[in-house]
């Protein structure tokens, strides 16, 4: 199902996007 797909992707960017900032708020 294209939304299904479509939603595991989002799902993957956000998940990666606030492992990003979490080592951005722990660098400082």
């Amino acid at each position: 199902d294209l939304e299904q797909i479509k939603y595991d992707i989002n799902a993957r960017k956000r998940q990666s996007i606030n492992a990003e900032l979490q080592t951005i708020l722990k660098q400082e």
